[in-house]
């Protein structure tokens, strides 16, 4: 999940950031469809009772000073939260950005492996 990830259209937001990837997954409900205004770009909401979803995860020292611009650049439509994340070396915390509301689409369900 996310556009932010090495790949994706939106890789070049953290242009200059040292830092690490890792591959997990959160709990969760993921939309691609095209809805509010967001013009097909993911949406991810959280819930601890859906299936696993695929995430990148990004480490570096930089990400403090930079998360003001991060939020700006995400939007109104999302928020930062804290979650849980299932990564090959056992559980971590970590930020992810959630959709605020729910698209009135039917989500991508992600089946479980």
């Amino acid at each position: 999940y996310g556009t932010l990830r090495p790949g994706e259209a939106n890789h070049h937001v953290l242009a200059g950031l040292d830092g690490t990837w890792c591959t997990g997954t959160v709990r969760g409900v993921l939309y691609t469809a095209r809805w509010s205004g967001l013009d097909g770009y993911p949406a991810l909401r959280l819930d601890p009772a859906a299936g696993p979803v695929d995430v990148r995860v990004f480490t570096s020292p930089d990400l403090p000073a930079h998360w003001n611009r991060l939020d700006a650049f995400e939007g109104p439509g999302y928020r930062r939260v804290r979650t849980e994340v299932e990564t090959p070396d056992g559980p971590i915390v970590a930020w992810i950005y959630e959709c605020l509301q729910p698209p009135p689409e039917p989500p991508t369900r992600v089946p479980a492996p």
